[in-house]
């Protein structure tokens, strides 16, 4: 046996993932090879990815490098290895990095300490032993000894924390100005100083184990959880073969832009079942968060959604199934993996390799992120990333994403806007280069009181911060439909554009009315202002109202997008992209999209009906097809737009124009 099968660039994949070690309990006799035979057989993915040790940091195999979890009496690699060679099939390890039990709970050394000065139970020092001891051989081992195709390595990125051991807090203040941390100060120049010290320490660890692993074995493709996406947003490294993140909340979306604006092949990771540990009822009963867990399976239209948002944007999609505590494959899951499998297959042709158009975009600030920090989580996990993309897409226009390295390397011009989240630290640097842009021909939306306030210079008016009055804001084209936000900036003594009337405090027309949007001319473009924070409000509270502001904004200063919704319910994700030559547009519905959380699982997808598409077209088209469905569509067009109505969506269709 030998890794020679390809992740990067696969289009599905099943991860079949059962922490087996993770009660620490005899888990039994592992898998039949008769039954992942036939479920290979059945399903057809293009890899299969297992655990090899999660979390609690056992191996689930006979490994001579880590703790061995109890109850292991069988190889399953070793099946599992042959079942997946017989058929070409990549067969991927899931492993957890630096989070790590059995090693914190076994070699006290390896273990990072707390700002209390306790060692963790959870939190490997990747900078102890363990990196070279058992980290990197066990990687080793599953190359060697199992020919193992890749790793998805888990608990790495998203799980670092601060090390405040001696050593760590000794090698810091040598290579620093400062001759303290201020532990407890979250905002403090010292802490700040020394989480960016974390962070490239951490850095070269994720150089080094690529490196080391790579020295024996170079085809074997590696990839880190969650790391290039909002929680880490910098430029992918070239160690790493492909981009991977597992996904259970309002996050999905967001992410799958993340990774579609790296130029790395990627996929996401959807959790078919959202709560996946506990199997017995009897463990049911289990707090969190002060209400109780129950665990279900996903209606398979919830999983068809989450593939055809990854693979609309040129990605991959896996999906999680279950193993049994006893470590047997579930043969039940059978018939729900083979209706994933059959909507993939059906969409390959279309959306394999396929590349996202230019649309307007929102940049999530690494700065920001780094300054505005909550809690001692490395790489947080903001709520508003979360919902980061849902105000445009509810608006009816695609939406792209964008990090700091893509406004340094000037990579930003094909998209027509750049949207300015609620941001409060931006560099005059940044700020400068978002300036030229505009200035060159680019559009600008500001939103929210901190990104208002720093660019108050460029816009003609007196802006008055933080006013402690809520605001109404009516919306001109739904005028029956306020919009109440607080906090706002006002901009006053402004006799420009706006794009929705205000009115402070009361909801009457006839009452105070104040200006709280507009929009200026700079050089060749237009930068819109909008006061009050309304993408975080729309994720937090999602009032009905400000997809229409946005929609309002978006028509004011972009004028010509790739597509948007003409007419219909608003309730659709719209992606366009191109592939041999032909204009495709994904038209995705997002029914109840928010009716989604940890520990639930809702049902089927109402589907939409009378949906009308614009997509703008170099030419006149010679055909437009909705596929797979393979159907002719009914479209007028105008000249430069096409009209493409859909009379009913399910799940996903997907608009083909050929020229």
């Amino acid at each position: 046996m030998r890794n020679n099968k390809k992740r990067a660039g696969a289009f599905w994949g099943i991860h079949v993932d059962f922490h087996a070690n993770i009660f620490e309990k005899d888990i039994g006799s592992f898998t039949k090879a008769e039954n992942i035979g036939k479920y290979l057989d059945e399903i057809k993915p293009d890899y299969l990815q297992i655990d090899t040790k999660g979390h609690p940091g056992y191996a689930s195999y006979f490994s001579e490098y880590g703790e061995v979890a109890p109850g292991v009496t069988h190889d399953h690699l070793k099946i599992i290895r042959e079942e997946t060679e017989k058929r070409g099939i990549a067969l991927i390890a899931h492993y957890s990095s630096i989070w790590d039990e059995a090693s914190c709970k076994n070699n006290h050394d390896w273990a990072i300490v707390d700002k209390n000065g306790e060692a963790s139970k959870t939190n490997i020092d990747f900078n102890s032993d363990y990196t070279d001891k058992k980290f990197i051989p066990m990687v080793k081992e599953l190359c060697g000894k199992y020919g193992f195709d890749g790793i998805w390595i888990d608990g790495d990125s998203w799980a670092l924390r601060e090390n405040y051991s001696p050593e760590t807090i000794e090698k810091f203040l040598k290579n620093s100005n400062f001759d303290f941390i201020d532990k407890d100060n979250l905002k403090s120049e010292s802490h700040f100083a020394f989480r960016q010290f974390t962070t490239n320490e951490f850095y070269e660890f994720l150089k080094y184990y690529c490196r080391e692993i790579k020295k024996d074995y170079p085809d074997f493709e590696i990839c880190s959880n969650t790391s290039f996406t909002c929680r880490q947003p910098i430029k992918p490294f070239d160690n790493f073969d492909f981009l991977s993140a597992d996904m259970y909340d309002l996050s999905f979306r967001t992410t799958a832009r993340n990774y579609a604006s790296h130029d790395k092949e990627w996929d996401l990771m959807g959790w078919g079942h959202p709560s996946r540990f506990v199997t017995k009822v009897s463990e049911f009963n289990e707090l969190y968060g002060g209400r109780r867990l129950y665990r279900c399976i996903n209606h398979v239209d919830r999983d068809l959604r989450m593939a055809a948002t990854a693979i609309s944007l040129g990605g991959g999609f896996q999906i999680i199934g279950l193993m049994s505590d006893k470590g047997e494959i579930l043969m039940y899951d059978i018939p729900r993996m083979k209706e994933v499998a059959k909507f993939l297959n059906e969409r390959k042709e279309f959306n394999y390799n396929s590349k996202p158009l230019p649309n307007a975009a929102i940049w999530w600030s690494q700065e920001n992120l780094e300054r505005d920090y909550e809690d001692e989580v490395l790489f947080q996990c903001k709520e508003l990333q979360k919902g980061l993309c849902d105000l445009v897409i509810d608006a009816g226009f695609p939406v792209d994403v964008v990090f700091d390295y893509h406004i340094d390397e000037n990579n930003i011009q094909k998209h027509n806007v750049i949207i300015v989240p609620e941001t409060k630290y931006i560099s005059l640097e940044k700020k400068k280069k978002l300036l030229e842009y505009v200035y060159n021909g680019g559009n600008l939306i500001i939103t929210g009181v901190n990104s208002c306030m720093v660019f108050e210079d460029v816009i003609d008016a007196d802006i008055k911060k933080d006013t402690g009055i809520g605001i109404y804001a009516e919306i001109p084209s739904k005028p029956e439909y306020f919009i109440g936000a607080t906090p706002a900036v006002l901009f006053e003594n402004y006799n420009g554009e706006e794009f929705a009337h205000c009115f402070a405090d009361k909801l009457d027309k006839d009452y105070n009315p104040v200006k709280a949007t507009a929009i200026t001319s700079y050089g060749k473009g237009k930068i819109a202002f909008i006061g009050w924070d309304i993408i975080n409000e729309y994720f937090e509270n999602k009032l009905f109202g400000l997809p229409y502001i946005m929609k309002e904004v978006l028509i004011a200063v972009d004028k010509k997008p790739n597509a948007y919704l003409k007419s219909g319910p608003s309730r659709v994700e719209i992606i366009p992209a191109e592939k041999d030559e032909k204009l495709i547009v994904n038209v995705i519905n997002t029914n109840e999209y928010y009716y989604f959380d940890l520990n639930t699982a809702y049902g089927e997808i109402p589907p939409l009906y009378e949906i009308e598409i614009a997509v703008k077209c170099k030419s006149e088209p010679k055909s437009i097809m909705l596929e797979p469905e393979h159907q002719a569509a009914q479209y007028s067009f105008d000249g430069e737009y096409a009209y493409v109505t859909i009379d009913k969506l399910h799940i996903h269709t997907i608009i083909v124009i050929e020229f």
